[in-house]
């Protein structure tokens, strides 16, 4: 039964507690306080008010702990303690000027009051007065003495001196005054050593001062202190990013946002870092590794304008030319003004062919950043190829005004020139672009194209040329790969091209592509066009292997061709636009060649073999070339029911010594008129210009007609209906615009010469068996001329046969060309691997001898 009952009295116990749990607390703590203010106030003892005044003012109630200090002030008005504790309140609750009025009384009557020293320099300090502030808490600090030793106000007074030093010593740096800011940290340091902020603003000033080995010693002593100083771990990784190591940058961005996820400038300083590593990557040809940097960069900063910029790069690089246009129209929409990428989408329209919106970005580049100059030089390049020369000079020339050092703009003003037929002037802007920069990656070779317009250099200065950009180029030999053994199976052969698309040379080369004998020879072309069209599908039907090499770097075709075990690699374009030479460099291949695209040597020491015939090149001739000749009997130029897409022979092939024969053959036969067209007639002052040349010699400008380009191919052809007689021209004759005029049945004069290209339309020509219409004096190719216009019924029956001649003649007989070549490559690749086993036979003989010995 005791234990019992003592079991229950136990339970009424924790229902009494229970029941007290349940009072609401404040209402229980506020009738406590209440009754312990009541007793307070009714005792009457000032030092207990003060007690329970400071208690309150301690706790945040400071309108209860005001009301306690202003009634000690109403019987004491010159409590000091009770002014000093009013003073606090009424400072925290926003009446600053009331505050200060009390600490100015206090120290009138206590000149060394610390904690009112320490309210006033707390007002100095909102209004950043830091010279009285500073003063004020000097004055505080030599008298802390008077506080007792477990006062919290020793170290707030401490800690507000040393900020005070501190951030004064920041503002005299921000004026420029640095040596007294290093002044006002040092102080600041010898009176409190481990203050964070101080360490922190001298490494800033370190910093800005290039002293960065002092900065760094500074914020790292602040991250000792502090180890949560998102401030200092960031700044750390700014030098180190300074210095150009952006890994350890990215190291301490990463502690920063560690500490403080949200810090705006660590993140988008790792955005910074990351994308900019992403460069480095890509520029060591780590394209795919540079854009994944590019797109964690955008993770830490989604408004990164320049990440998505240089993605935008590199997609352009692997050929992704949506993905990079989507890029830069993100890099746009977070930086509307955004120079650099409304021009790169520019270049991007003016591939795609869409030159209108191409101008239209140029031009908001432009009014985004005048001082940026490349789309100006972009403005001028659509022009020149749009045959409007003065718009076009007008621009490239204020590029040359604004940067003279830009040497891009005189390569473009080379290539003007040169449609312009001004040749010296054209060789003379390239000369200025390599002077500004040597190795400008198209300047040389434009130069050399530009040399075979010319009538006044001669073969053996253009021979010398080419030469001398051999040796330049590749001025070691790479190893030679070897010989691959062809007995019994299909020769491998590739074609390396940047014209696989609507362009002369994918019409000439058709008639290897579709009529090899996969049997006999396989074909893998190379294609670096920088667009593809419909003519491009067509090519890739006619091959079983194609690759598509533009934008990948010189090094990866060469492994790629390499791992297709090509045994013979036929480079198509020469001198000219979006050639592969940079692959030619690297003998990827044992048997190169060179075929088509150029009308001289290449002049490359790693190019075996130059394809030709007897009329281009006969055996007699003087013109000297760095590759072996393979002359191939009928060369065809034209595949059958085919035509090249081109135009009359261009501006640059029209010399002067063109325009003397011309002439000679209008006043030979009166009343003749002559027909031009190409790019620049569209322009007035080129025709002027043109028109003036002729009436040096005595022709009358109503006798000659221009014509600009015509933007489909029927057009074109149908302009030959305009002539009865086609004027070849010299030292650069026609090739496709040769085989147009033989085509639409126009006869073909031309004049031979000593190089091979004066002679090629000569070579067609004889194909063709026309061989009536070469000439190789300019007497007779005026007699020619006359002789034909003599007799019109003979000229009509000969334009009326003249395609049907053509194309039952040799050159357009494909497939027995095929098999030539075909042939050709076999005895090549033969000839070459016999030479290894010899080589190798001699070299093993040698060796067993020495042995011996």
């Amino acid at each position: 039964m005791l234990l019992h009952h003592l079991s229950k009295e136990t339970d009424q116990r924790r229902t009494s507690r229970h029941c007290i749990r349940q009072t609401p607390s404040g209402e229980y703590s506020r009738r406590t306080r209440e009754q312990v203010f009541d007793v307070v106030m009714q005792v009457g003892i000032t030092s207990d008010r003060l007690k329970l005044a400071q208690l309150l003012l301690s706790g945040g109630r400071n309108e209860e702990a005001l009301t306690i200090y202003e009634k000690i002030i109403s019987t004491d008005p010159l409590c000091i303690d009770a002014i000093t504790g009013r003073g606090g309140c009424l400072w925290n609750l926003g009446k600053k000027n009331e505050a200060v009025q009390c600490y100015m009384t206090v120290l009138t009557n206590d000149p060394d009051h610390v904690i009112a020293l320490y309210g006033l320099a707390l007002a100095h300090y909102d209004c950043r007065q830091f010279i009285q502030m500073i003063t004020l808490l000097e004055r505080a600090h030599h008298c802390l003495y008077k506080l007792p030793a477990d006062s919290d106000y020793r170290n707030k007074i401490t800690l507000l001196y040393v900020q005070a030093i501190t951030d004064y010593g920041t503002q005299l740096k921000m004026e420029g005054n640095r040596e007294a800011a290093i002044s006002h940290y040092t102080k600041a340091i010898q009176l409190y050593p481990n203050h964070a902020p101080t360490f922190y603003n001298s490494g800033v000033l370190c910093s800005d001062m290039g002293r960065l080995d002092e900065a760094l010693t500074y914020y790292n002593r602040a991250i000792m202190i502090d180890p949560y100083c998102a401030e200092a771990h960031c700044n750390i990784g700014f030098v180190e990013k300074s210095r150009g190591n952006n890994l350890a940058a990215i190291e301490h961005y990463a502690r920063a946002i560690r500490v403080r996820p949200n810090y705006d400038i660590a993140l988008h300083n790792m955005a910074v870092a990351m994308s900019d590593l992403g460069t480095e990557m890509k520029n060591r040809g780590d394209v795919k590794g540079g854009i994944s940097k590019y797109k964690e960069a955008i993770h830490y900063d989604v408004r990164y304008s320049p990440a998505y910029y240089n993605l935008g790069v590199a997609y352009t690089q692997l050929g992704k030319s949506n993905k990079a246009k989507h890029m830069y129209e993100l890099a746009i929409s977070f930086n509307p003004t955004y120079a650099e990428a409304h021009n790169n989408l520019g270049v991007l329209y003016e591939r795609k062919g869409n030159v209108e919106k191409a101008l239209q970005c140029y031009r908001v580049a432009v009014s985004s950043n005048p001082q940026f100059i490349q789309p100006l030089n972009n403005i001028g390049v659509i022009f020149t190829a749009q045959g409007k020369v003065d718009e076009a000079i007008v621009n490239l020339m204020a590029v040359i005004e604004a940067k003279p050092e830009y040497s891009e703009t005189y390569n473009n003003l080379g290539v003007l020139y040169r449609d312009l037929g001004d040749i010296p002037q054209s060789i003379s802007n390239y000369d200025k672009c390599l002077q500004v920069n040597p190795s400008a990656p198209n300047a040389a070779q434009n130069r050399l194209l530009s040399m075979n317009y010319s009538d006044t250099l001669t073969v053996e200065e253009v021979q010398r040329a080419h030469f001398h950009w051999g040796s330049t180029v590749c001025p070691k030999l790479p190893p030679r790969p070897n010989r691959r053994v062809v007995d019994g199976r299909a020769i491998r052969v590739g074609y390396i091209s940047p014209d696989f698309f609507t362009h002369s040379v994918s019409y000439f080369i058709e008639s290897l592509l579709s009529n090899h004998n996969n049997k006999e020879c396989t074909a893998v072309c190379y294609s670096n066009a920088h667009i593809e069209d419909a003519r491009t599908i067509e090519l890739r039907k006619m091959v079983k292997e194609w690759r598509n090499v533009n934008g990948i770097s010189a090094q990866e075709v060469c492994k790629m061709i390499v791992d297709d075990d090509i045994d013979v690699l036929v480079e198509l374009a020469g001198h000219t636009a979006g050639n592969r030479m940079d692959v030619i460099n690297l003998r990827p291949c044992a048997i190169q060649m060179t075929y088509l695209g150029y009308p001289n040597t290449t002049g490359h020491p790693c190019m075996d073999y130059r394809m030709t015939d007897e009329v281009c090149d006969p055996h007699h001739t003087t013109q000297k070339f760095s590759e072996k000749l393979l002359r191939i009997p009928g060369t065809p130029h034209l595949h059958n029911g085919y035509v090249t897409f081109g135009s009359f022979n261009n501006l640059a092939k029209i010399t002067d010594s063109v325009i003397s024969l011309w002439s000679k053959v209008l006043i030979a036969v009166p009343h003749s008129r002559l027909v031009v067209k190409c790019k620049p007639f569209v322009s007035q002052s080129v025709r002027a210009r043109f028109l003036a040349r002729f009436a040096v010699h005595g022709i009358d400008p109503f006798r000659i007609d221009m014509m600009g380009l015509t933007s489909l191919t029927e057009d074109h052809l149908r302009s030959y209906r305009l002539m009865d007689v086609s004027l070849d021209t010299f030292p650069y004759a026609g090739t496709t615009t040769t085989c147009e005029a033989l085509y639409m049945g126009v006869p073909v004069l031309t004049l031979t010469g000593k190089t091979h290209a004066q002679n090629v339309s000569a070579s067609i020509l004889k194909a063709v068996g026309c061989d009536r219409f070469i000439c190789d004096t300019d007497i007779s190719f005026v007699e020619a001329a006359k002789s034909i216009c003599e007799d019109l019924v003979d000229l009509q029956r000969v334009r009326a046969s003249l395609r049907a001649q053509m194309q039952s003649s040799p050159l357009c007989d494909a497939p027995n060309f095929t098999r030539k070549v075909e042939e050709m490559y076999r005895k090549i690749c033969t000839e070459e691997a016999e030479e290894d086993e010899r080589i190798t036979l001699q070299r093993d003989t040698k060796g067993s001898t020495t042995g011996a010995l």
